[in-house]
C-alpha cells in the first residue's frame, strides 16, 4: 500500500513568506505546483489559538485523488509573520496560485470565518489575484453581519485574555482557554489534553496586535451569490449560537449540503475525525465532476 509524505515550500506574502504543508502519495510527483492529474487541494485554515497541526486527523484522506494543504496562519503556531486578519486574504490568494489543480478549502471556526471572506471577496473581484475556490468546508464559522449574540457562557472574553497575556500570565490564559466550551465541546477527557496541546504555541500575538483582529464585515447579501459545492460541519454539542450560524450559511448557499456529526462539538474534525471524515469523502465523491 503506498503511504504519504510531505512537501514543504514556501510562498512569499507580505513581509515574508509562508512556509506550505503538502501531505500526498509517496509515489506522487514531489513538486506540489506541477501539473500530475490535478488532484484535489483541500487547503486547511485552523482556528483561533491553533496551527496546522489540527488536521492532522484529515491525513487519512489522503489519495490519488486528493492532497492535504496545511500551513500556520499569521501570528500562530511556528509563523512570526505580524498577524492580521484582513492581510490574511491576499495570503490565503498568494497560496491558492501556488497550487494546480482544484482547490477546496476547509475553515473551522475563524479559519471558517477566513475562508468564507475569502471566497465573498474573490467572487466580489473578478480576475484578479484571489483565484476563485472550487468548493468550501466550513465548521463552526461566524457568518458575519449576522447578529446572534452569545450567552456569556460561550462568548470568547478577548478582553480578559488580552489582559492575561498582556501581564504575561499565559498559564492562566491557557486554563481559562482550555475550559471553554469552544475547547472542550464533544471532547473526552483524554481528548481535552490533546486540544489544550494544539494550542501550546500560541503567543496572543493576534490580541496584543492593535488591528490584527478581523474588521467588521457584513457578508451576508453576497451568500445566495455563491456559486461553488459547500459543506457545513455542524456537531451536535457546538455551542448554540454557532450552530444557528451554520444552519443561517447552509440556508443561503445555493449549493450547501449540511451534515450533523453526532455528539460532535466545535473542533469535531478532531474529536470525531472518523465521522467527519467519512462525510468530506462522500461529499468529495458526490461533487466529484464539478472538481476536474
Amino acid at each position: 500500500m503506498t503511504g504519504t509524505q510531505e512537501q514543504r515550500y514556501h510562498v512569499p506574502v507580505s513581509g515574508g513568506s509562508i512556509e506550505v504543508i503538502v501531505d500526498q502519495l509517496a509515489d506522487e510527483d514531489s513538486d506540489p505546483s506541477a501539473e500530475v492529474g490535478s488532484p484535489i487541494n483541500l487547503v486547511c485554515l485552523h482556528g483561533w489559538t491553533l496551527d496546522s497541526r489540527s488536521f492532522a486527523p484529515q491525513m487519512p484522506l489522503v489519495s490519488p485523488r486528493l492532497r492535504l494543504v496545511r500551513y500556520d496562519r499569521r501570528g500562530f503556531g511556528s509563523n512570526r509573520l505580524s498577524p492580521c486578519f484582513q492581510t490574511e486574504l491576499d495570503d490565503l490568494g498568494a497560496i491558492l496560485m501556488s497550487l494546480h489543480g482544484p482547490v477546496v478549502l476547509w475553515g473551522v471556526s475563524q479559519g471558517a470565518r477566513l475562508a468564507l471572506r475569502y471566497w465573498v471577496t474573490a467572487r466580489a473581484h473578478e480576475g484578479g489575484n484571489m483565484p476563485h475556490p472550487d468548493g468550501v468546508i466550513s465548521q463552526g464559522g461566524h457568518v458575519d453581519g449576522l447578529a446572534i449574540d452569545d450567552p456569556d457562557s460561550d462568548a470568547i472574553p478577548f478582553d480578559r485574555y488580552r489582559q492575561l497575556l498582556a501581564q504575561g500570565d499565559r498559564d492562566s490564559f491557557m486554563q481559562e482557554w482550555g475550559q471553554h466550551p469552544l475547547v472542550v465541546g464533544g471532547a473526552t477527557q483524554h481528548q481535552r489534553a490533546a486540544l489544550a496541546a494544539l494550542a501550546d504555541g500560541y503567543t496572543g500575538a493576534d490580541l496584543l496586535t492593535e488591528g490584527a483582529l478581523p474588521a467588521p464585515m457584513d457578508v451576508r447579501a453576497a451568500l445566495p451569490h455563491l456559486q461553488a459545492p459547500l459543506l457545513v460541519v455542524t456537531g451536535t454539542e457546538e455551542t448554540a449560537s454557532r450552530q444557528r450560524h451554520s444552519a443561517y450559511l447552509a440556508e443561503q448557499v445555493p449549493l450547501a449540503q449540511a451534515v450533523t456529526i453526532g455528539g460532535g462539538g466545535h473542533l469535531c474534525n478532531v474529536t470525531h475525525a472518523d465521522e467527519v471524515n467519512a462525510d468530506v469523502r462522500g461529499w468529495l465523491a458526490i461533487n466529484n465532476q464539478r472538481f476536474e
